[in-house]
C-alpha cells in the first residue's frame, strides 16, 4: 500500500501493522482513493451447483445452516448510571434460538477496537441480536405466502428503507415468490420516486416507517396498490383508500397462524425444476447523484451467478453491511453471504466504529469514497479528543 494520501495514512492506522499485507491489498485509486479486495476460491458449494432455480438454492442454504447467525441487527445497551466504563469488545452480542452469538475475533475488529478505544468515551455500548437461518428462511418464506396473496404473479416490489433484516428477508421472499424487485434509495426526493415507480410499473413498497409518509403522499400519482411498514407499527399514517396498509411482522403472523403451530411454510418453488434464466430478477438503479437514477435490469441467471461466484477462503466469513442496499454492492455480499453461511451485521446509521467494533468483521469491502468519509470521521474524532486532553 504506497502512497501518502489521508485515505492511505488512515488506514495504515486502522489495519494491524503486522498482518496488513496478508490481510488486505490497497492500492492508490487516482491520487487520493483506496480500495480493499479478499482473495476468493473458484468453486461455489455443491448445492449451489445442483440446485435448478435460485429458490431452491436459498432454501438449501437455510437447512445447511439452520443454527447458525444469519442476519445481526443493532442496538444500543443502556450503560449503568455512573458508570465510567463501557464494556467494549464483541461479547456483547446475542442470538435469538440456538445459535452461537459472539462473534469470533478478526485481525480488522482488533485493530479497530485498538484504534477508536483511544476515542470511544462519548460512544455508546453496541450490541447485536442475531437471527439464526432458520429463522430468516422461516420468515422469508411466509413472507413470500403473504406478498402472493396481494399481488399477482411476477408483480414488482420496491424495497426502501436503511440496512437491517427487514430489507434482506423482502428481498430473499420476492426470490422465493418469484416477484421482481426494485432496491429504492432513501435519499430521492418524491419527484424521482414517482417517475421511477410508474416506470418500473412497481405496484407495492416495503418500507422503513420513518419512510412511510413519503410513500403513502405519492401512492396516488405513482400508482402503488400496497405499502408494507418494515416496523410492528404503520403509526397514525393515512393512505389513499384504494391502498393497503400493512405491518411486515403482522403479515408473517398470520401466514404462520394460518399454517398451525408445527405448519411449514408454503414452499411453491420446491415443485419447479427449472426457470427462465432471462426473465428480471431486479432492477438496481444508480443513486442518481450524478444525474437522473439509470437502471440496470439484472435477469435470474446472472444474479444466480454473481451470489454464487465465490468462497471466501477465510474461515469466518464475517461482513458490516452498511452502504445502501439499494446499490448492488452491498446487496451481492448478503446475498453471498447467505449462500455461504456467512453472518451479516448491519451497522448502526449513528455509529460507524461501535458497530464494526461489535460485529467483528472478517473483511471489510468499500468503495474508493466510503474510505474518504472514513477517514473524515476518524479524523473528526481524533480533532476532539485532541481537544478534549488540550481543555
Amino acid at each position: 500500500m504506497e502512497g501518502r494520501t489521508p485515505a492511505c495514512t488512515f488506514l495504515r492506522v486502522i489495519l494491524s501493522r503486522q498482518h496488513r499485507t496478508t490481510l488486505i491489498r490497497a492500492a492508490r485509486v487516482s491520487c487520493t482513493l483506496c480500495y480493499c479486495a479478499v482473495v476468493m476460491a473458484s468453486g461455489p458449494n455443491s448445492y449451489v451447483t445442483e440446485a435448478p432455480t435460485l429458490p431452491r438454492v436459498l432454501h438449501r442454504a437455510f437447512q445447511v445452516f439452520a443454527h447458525a447467525p444469519c442476519l445481526g441487527s443493532p442496538r444500543i445497551k443502556p450503560s449503568p448510571e455512573g458508570a465510567e466504563e463501557r464494556k467494549r469488545g464483541s461479547d456483547t452480542a446475542e442470538l435469538e434460538g440456538t445459535a452461537s452469538s459472539a462473534p469470533e475475533p478478526s485481525l480488522i475488529h482488533e485493530a479497530v477496537t485498538d484504534v477508536t478505544s483511544q476515542f470511544g468515551s462519548g460512544e455508546p455500548n453496541i450490541e447485536y441480536k442475531w437471527k439464526s437461518f432458520a429463522e430468516v428462511g422461516r420468515e422469508s418464506q411466509f413472507l413470500a405466502a403473504a406478498l402472493l396473496t396481494l399481488l399477482p404473479p411476477r408483480g414488482v416490489v420496491g424495497i426502501c428503507g436503511p440496512n437491517r433484516s427487514e430489507w434482506v428477508i423482502t428481498d430473499v421472499a420476492c426470490c422465493f415468490a418469484d416477484l421482481v424487485t426494485v432496491g429504492l434509495h432513501t435519499s430521492w426526493p418524491e419527484d424521482e420516486l414517482i417517475s421511477i415507480l410508474r416506470g418500473a410499473e412497481v405496484t407495492a413498497v416495503v418500507c422503513d416507517k420513518s419512510l412511510l409518509p413519503t410513500f403513502a403522499r405519492i401512492a396516488e400519482a405513482s400508482g402503488l396498490k400496497h405499502l408494507v411498514c418494515m416496523d410492528n407499527s404503520a403509526g397514525e399514517v393515512i393512505a389513499p383508500s384504494d391502498v393497503g396498509l400493512h405491518a411486515l411482522p403482522a403479515l408473517i403472523r398470520q401466514q404462520e397462524v394460518a399454517a398451525g403451530p408445527e405448519g411449514d411454510p408454503p414452499r411453491p418453488f420446491l415443485a419447479v425444476s427449472e426457470e427462465n434464466g432471462d426473465e428480471m430478477f431486479t432492477l438496481i438503479y444508480a443513486s442518481g447523484t450524478s444525474g437522473v437514477p439509470k437502471a440496470i435490469m439484472t435477469p435470474k441467471a446472472r444474479w444466480k451467478r454473481d451470489a454464487s461466484a465465490g468462497i471466501w477462503r477465510l474461515e469466518q466469513k464475517v461482513i458490516a453491511s452498511y452502504s445502501a442496499l439499494a446499490h448492488g454492492m452491498d446487496r451481492g455480499l448478503v446475498w453471498q453471504n447467505l449462500l455461504l453461511g456467512g453472518r451479516t451485521g448491519f451497522v448502526h446509521p449513528d455509529w460507524f466504529f461501535p458497530s464494526i467494533r461489535a460485529i467483528g468483521p472478517s473483511l471489510f469491502f468499500a468503495m474508493p469514497h466510503h474510505w474518504n468519509d472514513l477517514f473524515a470521521d476518524f479524523n473528526s474524532r481524533l480533532r476532539d479528543a485532541l481537544a478534549a486532553v488540550c481543555m
